[in-house]
C-alpha cells in the first residue's frame, strides 16, 4: 500500500515545529521539492522487502506482549477484569519503534516501574498542545509573518 503523499504547498504550521533554521526534517520542511525528496528517501524504509524483513521481529514483540497481557490478570475459571489497552498498545508500539530506530528498546511494555513509561503519553500531550497552540490567532499571525520574510 503506497504512502499518502501531499500534493501542493505545505502549511506554515508544518514549519512551526522547527527549533531553528538549520534544523530540517521531513515533518518540518515546507519546501515542496525538498519535502518530496525526503519522503522518497523515507519511503525506502517502507518498501515491501524492508517490511517483510521486520515482520518476524514485530511478531516476536507482539507475542511477548500477549504473554504479558495474559499473565497480568489470569484467572482460570472467571473472566478477567477490564483492561485499558490504550496505554499497553502505546507501550508496545513505542518499544517496536525504538528498537527499530535505535536497536535498543526502551522496554516500557515490560512489567515493573520505569520513568520511561510516560514517554508515549508525554509525546502525545506535547503534540496535542502544540497543535492547538499553533492554531491560536496570535501564533497563526506570527507564523504568517515569518512565512512572509
Amino acid at each position: 500500500m503506497p504512502i499518502c503523499i501531499a500534493r501542493g504547498p505545505r502549511s506554515h504550521f508544518d514549519g512551526a515545529f522547527k527549533r531553528n533554521d538549520r534544523e530540517t526534517t521531513t515533518l518540518t520542511t515546507i519546501d515542496v521539492a525538498e519535502h518530496a525528496l525526503r519522503r522518497k528517501r523515507l519511503g525506502l524504509c517502507f518498501s515491501e522487502k524492508s517490511i517483510r524483513a521486520a515482520s518476524s521481529f514485530v511478531v516476536r514483540y507482539v507475542d511477548r506482549w500477549i504473554d504479558f497481557i495474559s499473565e497480568e490478570d489470569y484467572v482460570e475459571i472467571e473472566w478477567s477484569s477490564p483492561v485499558d489497552l490504550t496505554e499497553k498498545i502505546d507501550a508496545l508500539i513505542f518499544d517496536i519503534m525504538t528498537d527499530l530506530s535505535f536497536e535498543q528498546p526502551f522496554e516500557i511494555k515490560e512489567p515493573g516501574e520505569s520513568f520511561l513509561k510516560q514517554t508515549p503519553h508525554n509525546i502525545t500531550a506535547y503534540i496535542r498542545f502544540y497543535y492547538l497552540a499553533c492554531f491560536s490567532p496570535p501564533v497563526r499571525c506570527a507564523l504568517y509573518q515569518v512565512a512572509l520574510t
